[in-house]
């Protein structure tokens, strides 16, 4: 059964869920790093660094057996044509007409697509999303601690 966005509660976490709605909006595809490739300059060996969310911090030393064991920093460079990239499309999706309790104004939720999913959805389009529902913290400089829900597809 799918679910609408006002349903969506603490009591969700962890659980899959079915979620219906409108896309009232979609970006353009944007590349997102998901293995960053660094070349040392002393020794020339390639580093990886596996980029798990949105804030990464650049590699600062290599990593090859070399350097480790002559405790030596060498300056890395990216290496752009070696990284992978996945692509990435925010939507946002609002409750359909049919979803709304009478007076209540809709809700909406953006949403993160990404590898074959992008480019699959227009704004006018209903949708329902299959996800697991994570809770996480919202990032910024605010001294609330606001309690976000992620949807894993």
């Amino acid at each position: 059964m799918a679910h609408s966005i006002s349903e969506l509660t603490s009591e969700k976490i962890g659980s899959l869920v079915i979620l219906k709605g409108i896309v009232i909006k979609a970006d353009e595809v944007k590349p997102k790093i998901d293995i960053a490739t660094y070349t040392c300059e002393r020794c020339g060996s390639e580093n990886y660094l596996e980029v798990n969310n949105q804030h990464f911090q650049p590699m600062a030393n290599c990593m090859s057996s070399r350097c480790t064991q002559e405790h030596a920093n060498g300056n890395l460079t990216f290496v752009v044509k070696h990284s992978h990239f996945i692509s990435t499309q925010a939507i946002k999706i609002q409750e359909t007409p049919e979803q709304l309790k009478q007076g209540k104004i809709p809700r909406n939720l953006k949403i993160v697509l990404s590898h074959d999913n992008v480019r699959k959805v227009q704004p006018g389009d209903v949708v329902e999303l299959q996800g697991t529902v994570v809770a996480k913290s919202k990032e910024g400089f605010s001294h609330e601690q606001d309690l976000i829900f992620d949807i894993k597809f």
